[in-house]
């Protein structure tokens, strides 16, 4: 569980996927609709950072900068779960899917109070438990041998085990005395796979520990596993 006594508010989280979900207009995405965008920085004034209005008045993005920001779909995809407004959050061998985050953005610009006025808290016990299921990972991630070695560490049997008995993990994800990615067990993925599933875990963790208050900065994230 996590030590942490208190989580983010509703309205604290729905201003940061209005901030994310303006960043993420920038790009056009699949069926996006045209309207005025701005009205979502207008209501999430009370949450902008000065990393945030540091990035939103540069007059240029670099191409490094947009591919950074494109992963932010994974991270507004974590804030919608945690304000009720996704269902469930994807395994980590699974890219949130950006067009489906689409309707999510148009009903912000639509309506901005209305959709700000619908979020409601995930229970906590949700929370913690995605918590501790994106913890798992990271640690799993960071504890693989160097690029090119497909061995299991020997302490990665017990961190699983523990995992299991623990609810993070259920007997059916793991394999071989490892957690399953791509139906097979971690360590015996191409790097290519563990790359992007690091990537993947980072950004959620970067959403999931935001949400649990163990940084503010949003654009300077504190990720300990």
């Amino acid at each position: 569980m996590t030590d942490f006594d208190e989580v983010r508010s509703a309205r604290e989280i729905g201003e940061r996927a209005l901030i994310l979900g303006f960043i993420l207009s920038a790009f056009r995405l699949r069926g996006q609709e045209e309207q005025p965008y701005a009205p979502l920085i207008v209501a999430a004034k009370p949450s902008l950072l000065p990393n945030d209005e540091e990035l939103l008045n540069r007059g240029y993005w670099s191409d490094a900068v947009q591919g950074d920001l494109l992963w932010q779909t994974e991270c507004l995809h974590v804030l919608l779960y945690a304000i009720e407004k996704r269902a469930e959050v994807p395994p980590v061998d699974q890219e949130v899917d950006a067009s489906a985050l689409v309707e999510e953005i148009n009903a912000m610009a639509r309506d901005v109070e209305g959709w700000m006025g619908s979020a409601r808290l995930r229970p906590r016990a949700d929370l913690d438990l995605l918590n501790e299921q994106v913890s798992f990972w990271l640690w799993r991630v960071r504890s693989r041998p160097k690029k090119g070695r497909k061995l299991l560490p020997p302490f990665v049997k017990d961190a699983v085990s523990s995992a299991v008995e623990r609810g993070v993990l259920r007997p059916d994800e793991t394999s071989g005395s490892d957690a399953l990615c791509f139906g097979r067990p971690f360590f015996e993925l191409e790097v290519e796979q563990q790359d992007l599933v690091h990537e993947i875990v980072e950004e959620r963790c970067r959403a999931v520990f935001w949400i649990w208050k163990d940084f503010d900065d949003w654009w300077n994230p504190i990720l300990d596993s």
